[in-house]
């Protein structure tokens, strides 16, 4: 027998009850994610530890060592400048004209306001993409290794592909060093592109008059050239990381990573980098503000519909 409401004299059939109950649902799901994404625009993605750095807590010029569920970060230049500093110091280095000098200020300023991490453990860190920031990217990453084999899987610690995010975090992998780069360089109104090495990443810089630079913001070094050029001449990249303070063994090893068999350059960045991920990045960032949007008005249709 079909229930009936006060001031309706049509039934209610039961397929009007279960649209009912799924717009409730999918409302109150927008709701929920509205509420999520909101939240995420007031949290920083920075790591704890470099909060502490940035308000006074950990002393300018002192490495910064993250020690945080088996996850290691450190700078062994010295980690030197705020988020504060470090976004001040770009809008003056953009300002430079000789685009050469730019390039290696940029360089400056990744690595001396970044560290690098050493995932050492998996899963529940501050380098896991928290759902506030991204429910969709925290929800593939749950999923991660059945969905391998479709080319894209979400780490954990998760490597963006965004280089703003991965400079708001200020730590990351080499890749993400490099996507900070490009990100900066790019901003500056400089050519730039990323190149996958054997073992290692660097992003490279082209001016507009045609010189080329290969910048390695990781181990702190710009190099003059192009990359086929820098890598088939070792004693440059010796030079280059022995400068930078690296011991010539480690400057030895790095010119063997740069060795030219295996290198491939990306100047469309990331996009060529890791396209499966870059993709499904930026796609998860807009459709995570889209679905709540379209939860809302396939729900509020259904709430409404009239009883038949």
């Amino acid at each position: 027998m079909m229930e009936r409401t006060a001031g309706w004299d049509r039934p209610i059939s039961k397929g009007h009850k279960i649209k009912q109950i799924l717009g409730a649902f999918l409302l109150t799901a927008a709701c929920g994610i509205f509420v999520l994404n909101l939240y995420g625009l007031t949290q920083s993605l920075r790591h704890p530890d470099l909060v502490a750095f940035d308000t006074g807590s950990i002393a300018k010029d002192n490495t910064v060592e993250i020690d945080y569920s088996q996850i290691t970060a450190t700078n062994p230049f010295g980690i030197r400048m705020t988020r504060a500093d470090a976004l001040a110091a770009y809008g003056e280095t953009r300002a430079i004209t000789d685009e050469a000098v730019r390039i290696h200020r940029i360089r400056e300023l990744v690595t001396a306001s970044t560290v690098h991490y050493y995932p050492e453990g998996k899963r529940g860190t501050a380098f896991s993409i928290p759902v506030h920031e991204n429910f969709l990217l925290w929800t593939l990453g749950q999923f991660s290794p059945l969905i391998e084999r479709f080319g894209f899987a979400p780490q954990d610690p998760y490597e963006f592909l965004d280089g703003s995010k991965s400079w708001e975090r200020g730590a990351g992998l080499c890749g993400e060093l490099a996507s900070i780069a490009i990100y900066l360089l790019e901003g500056a109104g400089i050519k730039a592109g990323k190149a996958g090495l054997d073992g290692h990443v660097v992003a490279l810089a082209q001016t507009s008059d045609g010189s080329h630079f290969v910048v390695d913001p990781d181990y702190g070094f710009v190099i003059e050239g192009r990359l086929s050029e820098v890598a088939s001449r070792p004693g440059r990249i010796i030079a280059a990381a022995t400068a930078s303070g690296h011991s010539l063994k480690s400057a030895q090893n790095l010119a063997e990573i740069y060795g030219p068999e295996g290198n491939i350059e990306f100047w469309n960045g990331d996009r060529g980098y890791r396209p499966v991920g870059y993709w499904v990045e930026r796609v998860s960032y807009v459709l995570k503000w889209l679905l709540p949007i379209a939860f809302a008005v396939v729900g509020f249709s259904f709430f409404r519909l009239r009883r038949t």
